[in-house]
């Protein structure tokens, strides 16, 4: 993506830090989430991870708002939705009707190399939603064309795409054989 955004916005050491810092928990909880995919810890993973990435949001709106488009725009508020009914268990937002309160599920329905995430009427999937959405961030963050230097090591950004693409093809892997074992809804 081309930076179209001519305002220079400075960039201070403090949310840089904090920035690469949710880079790298990322690329680390993905992994833990493929690792833990057929027990009991993924409601909580995948919970972190989605706490994660809105906190990651928060960033790439005010640094890169120029570089968000209409599929960002909407798997980033989907994400806020369902980070605020995580933290917010009494919200309405966890209700899908009047007497139906959805505060988390995981379905294997549509995609088989992908599952879906649902609070209330908020649905994301895991892998072409949230880690597609993480990907697009990282490419706007790393672009060479942007405004913004992330003074991270090059060799570190590097190290960081290869344990990712790693940890997505496990994490696949990790629902193909979930989803032989389990079918429909798994928490």
């Amino acid at each position: 993506m081309a930076n179209t955004n001519k305002a220079k916005i400075e960039l201070n050491m403090k949310d840089e830090g904090n920035m690469v810092a949710l880079l790298s928990d990322i690329v680390y909880l993905i992994d833990l989430i493929a690792t833990n995919f057929s027990n009991k810890t993924r409601v909580y993973l995948i919970e972190h991870l989605i706490l994660l990435m809105r906190e990651l949001s928060h960033f790439i709106n005010t640094y890169f708002k120029g570089e968000i488009d209409e599929d960002i725009k909407e798997k980033m508020n989907n994400i806020r939705i369902i980070r605020d009914t995580i933290c917010h268990r009494s919200s309405e937002e966890n209700w899908l009707k009047n007497n139906i309160k959805i505060p988390g599920i995981l379905s294997f329905s549509d995609q088989v190399d992908d599952v879906k995430i649902q609070y209330g009427d908020t649905r994301i999937y895991l892998i072409s939603g949230i880690i597609g959405l993480f990907s697009k961030f990282r490419k706007i963050i790393f672009d060479p064309s942007s405004i913004h230097i992330i003074h991270h090591k090059p060799y570190g950004h590097k190290i960081e795409e290869i344990k990712l693409t790693k940890n997505i093809k496990k994490l696949v892997k990790a629902i193909k054989y979930e989803r032989l074992h389990f079918q429909k809804v798994v928490y």
